[in-house]
């Protein structure tokens, strides 16, 4: 991918998906100052993945641009919730309604009632474990990716994603 079809692309993203991703944001901080910084640290965070962002579909860049955001906004979170700079930072318990698994577990299951014990049990994960076993499953995402895009190693998400993966099959094992 040449430099002028990234912006091409780039402007396309902008023209897409910047109110999609303006009002995500929004709605996790209710002010509009912090979702303005936090849509321009996601479109930062897609410029630097923007070749494997070309190759996903419609679906799948919603999802990941959705993703983006919950992860800007997060780090925003934890880094205020340090610096106790601003207080006022109220992230929704519950961001969205949970994204269908199913197809992803079908691959591997066969059984509707393990499918459906299987998205019961990814629905009780923290918002962060979701978030990576979609981007990894869901998207097919390297632990390299899933880690720049939410500002952590190579290793650590590596790790994490292997203890998700872990945890989802002792859970499966026992049905």
């Amino acid at each position: 991918m040449d430099i002028y079809e990234k912006k091409l692309l780039m402007d396309s993203i902008v023209n897409d998906y910047s109110s999609l991703m303006k009002g995500k944001a929004f709605k996790l901080t209710h002010d509009e100052y912090k979702a303005e910084e936090i849509t321009q640290e996601a479109f930062i965070r897609i410029i630097k993945n923007i070749e494997k962002f070309a190759k996903f579909n419609q679906g799948q860049r919603i999802a990941y641009i959705v993703l983006i955001i919950k992860s800007v906004c997060y780090d925003k979170y934890k880094k205020d919730m340090r610096s106790d700079a601003m207080e006022d930072i109220k992230l929704e318990s519950h961001f969205d309604p949970e994204p269908d698994f199913s197809q992803e577990i079908n691959k591997h299951y066969t059984s509707d009632a393990v499918v459906k014990r299987m998205e019961k049990v990814i629905r009780t994960l923290p918002e962060l474990d979701r978030s990576m076993i979609q981007m990894s499953v869901s998207l097919g995402l390297t632990s390299v990716e899933i880690g720049n895009i939410l500002g952590m190693t190579k290793d650590a998400a590596k790790k994490r994603i292997q203890r998700i993966k872990k945890q989802l099959h002792e859970s499966a094992e026992g049905w």
